[in-house]
């Protein structure tokens, strides 16, 4: 599955989903184009984990994963199809981002 969105819709729809409200959250945001999420470390709550990607990165994890039909793939795909992200369905992208699998929820 290919997501035919923009640089900027991937952004709008992703960091502004109200992903950043879910506890593992430290930070969600966007700077010079880029895309930057830190989250809790699931193995140690006192360490954090960031990555910073660009849109194209983030739409192909979004591609493998549903591929895969990888954990959360489903929300993803449908969030995908109806080009409508929700508070889950960007965790679940931040997540496999993050961490290349859902951890948390």
């Amino acid at each position: 599955m290919i997501w035919m969105a923009s640089k900027q819709d991937v952004i709008d729809h992703l960091i502004y989903s109200g992903a950043s409200q879910y506890d593992w959250y430290v930070r969600l945001d966007e700077e010079d184009g880029k895309m930057i999420v830190e989250m809790e470390n699931p193995d140690d709550p006192e360490l954090t984990i960031t990555k910073t990607v660009t849109a194209t990165q983030v739409k192909e994890v979004i591609k493998e994963m549903t591929k895969a039909q990888a954990g959360g793939w489903k929300t993803v795909e449908l969030a995908v199809k109806t080009d409508d992200f929700d508070s889950d369905g960007a965790d679940i992208v931040w997540q496999w981002v993050v961490f290349g699998e859902v951890v948390y929820g």
